[in-house]
């Protein structure tokens, strides 16, 4: 049996605004895919936390996010990648070296 997977980013895709808004029909499609046995699928650099609430709305349990560090297929964890404390703080002095501003993001916070 072949699956159907339709995959889609947000910015000036499927949201046309900094707050991620979605039309009522953006969601209704979504619906639709869904009972049509396609998966809709969210692809991103945005993290989870600044999507949660659109894949809520949208009722998305598929996605691709912060360009492909964390990723979720029918509720299963693909991929979380993480860096080491090591890691983190070799960007840390490289960063204060060369004074660039550097900011990380985790699943659900700013750091």
């Amino acid at each position: 049996m072949m699956r159907k997977i339709a995959f889609f980013d947000l910015d000036g895709t499927l949201c046309s605004g900094g707050d991620l808004p979605v039309s009522l029909e953006i969601k209704q499609a979504f619906q639709s895919m869904r009972e049509n046995e396609i998966e809709p699928v969210i692809a991103t650099g945005r993290s989870f936390y600044e999507v949660q609430h659109l894949l809520t709305f949208l009722e998305v349990e598929n996605y691709i996010l912060s360009n492909g560090c964390y990723v979720k297929f029918k509720g299963k964890l693909i991929q979380n990648a993480t860096m080491s404390i090591v890691e983190i703080q070799h960007i840390l002095a490289i960063a204060n070296e060369y004074n660039i501003g550097t900011g990380f993001l985790t699943r659900t916070v700013l750091l």
